[in-house]
């Protein structure tokens, strides 16, 4: 049992740990949210409690527990690494969702059509979903919860659809951005011709009416 519970932290500890170093680095503001690390803080202290106690470390050694001492620690361990992941996940789904709307927000709804053509077929349809999906797993955040594994696998597949998303969006950015240049260019272009038109008929105009008068 205690091999099987330490399999599950360490599992879990990694995707944790992945999931926070990637929401420090797509954080707008580059700072650091503390409840996922202060969980972890957390799952460390009973992890060692359990070391402590096998290793017959007088730091444990003298506890009232019983028996199942290291099974209590590693679970309490457990749950701290759950919440730490959770934590991070939301930090790093809110992170990426703001930086997909930042990155739609800057251009026209032309520039998006003509240039990143799977926003509006693959992405905005399935936006509302995925929010749904994210809102379901946080109210049934529950330690307690007999299917934790999966929970964290669904959030995980959320995750990976988002990166996806926000990965092809900064990777259409430098092509929508100069296919609105070449947009305003054209904009110009023919307001510049409609002035120089207007300019010659307003002196041409009354040259003609003289002329037939």
């Amino acid at each position: 049992m205690v091999e099987a519970e330490l399999k599950k932290i360490m599992a879990l500890y990694f995707q944790a740990k992945e999931l926070f170093i990637l929401a420090e680095e797509t954080d707008p503001t580059f700072q650091a949210y503390l409840q996922p690390h202060e969980e972890l803080t957390r799952a460390l202290d009973h992890l060692a409690r359990a070391h402590a106690r096998e290793l017959g470390m007088p730091e444990a050694s003298e506890s009232k527990s019983d028996g199942k001492y290291v099974e209590i620690q590693l679970s309490k361990c457990f749950g701290h690494m759950y919440r730490a992941f959770f934590d991070a996940a939301d930090w790093l789904a809110g992170n990426l969702r703001e930086k997909l709307n930042n990155d739609i927000n800057s251009f026209s709804t032309a520039g998006l059509s003509a240039v990143f053509p799977e926003y509006y077929r693959d992405i905005k349809p399935n936006i509302p979903r995925l929010n749904e999906d994210i809102a379901q797993l946080r109210n049934d955040k529950d330690v307690a919860n007999d299917e934790i594994l999966e929970e964290v696998k669904k959030y995980q597949k959320i995750l990976d659809k988002l990166m996806e998303w926000w990965k092809l969006s900064s990777s259409k950015m430098p092509t929508i951005i100069e296919y609105e240049k070449k947009r305003k260019r054209e904009k110009y272009k023919w307001m510049a011709f409609a002035l120089i038109v207007s300019l010659i008929l307003r002196e041409l105009v009354p040259v003609i009416i003289n002329h037939f008068n």
